[in-house]
């Protein structure tokens, strides 16, 4: 049986899926402060957000009228969208290293690292060189789309970098047609710097979940089950003040529960507990 999945993929999903949670309830409050101001009307506008929301504590920090703050709400969605992008893309691009040193301890065969015009293209040619699963082409185009769709929305730039404008002249068809309605409102062809919206930054965390998802199991392709099973058995076994033999055997099922998490492995009692007392 083959490893399925890394633990290096496994903490990185687990960080993105958060960060999507967390703008799910940005939209779920923005949604309800934008329906409780419509719900009281124009008439309120020349007040001011003390007056309004006298109970909340935090009022008097804005303290503009409520005209003013229709606007501010406004703004807000367009800095939450671009703040999730970006954290969510940082987590994403420290994966790379992160699964590289993984495979230099549990590779099949010897980390060779890639060259490459972009962290992504080195990445990918890193895998390959390493008896890792081959990444489509598209992915790794897509990764260098949101990195540069990163970069205008941290920078401001005005204008469209011109590597920025040929990759989607170049490829942005055949990235549109890979990921089909996947995509929500992302379109590839467009080498955008405007302001995010909605449906495009929902789009954009969703891809990045998928490709984690598929970098990582290019990775685990290039996986040896034996090194893995020692590290994890390695990593329990450094938790422990006194490792005597029956104290190892009671932890086997943590090292059985890391390597199926971790890895997606099964690993039998027997097999567990052989590990544990022979992991330095």
């Amino acid at each position: 049986m083959q490893a399925t999945k890394t633990p290096v993929g496994v903490a990185t999903l687990a960080q993105l899926i958060g960060y999507n949670d967390e703008f799910c309830y940005t939209l779920f409050a923005d949604e309800e402060i934008r329906r409780g101001l419509a719900e009281f009307g124009p008439a309120v506008d020349a007040l001011y957000s003390t007056d309004l929301f006298s109970n909340n504590s935090q009022a008097p920090r804005i303290q503009v009228p409520i005209a003013s703050l229709r606007k501010f709400q406004k703004s807000h969605r367009s800095f939450a969208f671009a703040a999730y992008l970006i954290a969510s893309y940082e987590v994403a691009a420290d994966y790379y290293e992160q699964a590289l040193e993984l495979l230099r301890e549990c590779g099949k065969a010897s980390l060779v690292h890639g060259t490459g015009d972009s962290p992504e293209e080195r990445f990918a040619a890193s895998l390959a060189n390493s008896g890792c699963g081959a990444l489509d082409p598209n992915d790794v185009r897509t990764l260098t789309y949101i990195r540069k769709r990163r970069n205008h929305l941290v920078h401001l730039g005005a204008a469209p970098a011109v590597g920025f404008q040929d990759l989607c002249s170049n490829y942005g068809a055949s990235m549109n047609a890979h990921w089909g309605p996947t995509r929500e409102a992302v379109d590839f062809t467009v080498a955008s710097t405007a302001a995010l919206s909605e449906r495009e930054a929902v789009g954009f965390l969703k891809l990045l979940r998928i490709l984690i998802e598929r970098l990582d199991a290019a990775v685990a392709a290039g996986i040896d089950n034996f090194k893995a099973v020692k590290r994890e058995a390695s990593r329990v076994r450094a938790s422990l003040d006194r490792p005597n033999l029956d104290v190892l055997g009671r932890r086997a099922g943590e090292l059985r529960h890391a390597v199926s998490v971790g890895y997606g492995l099964a690993l039998t009692e027997e097999s567990a507990r052989s590990a544990m007392h022979v992991a330095t």
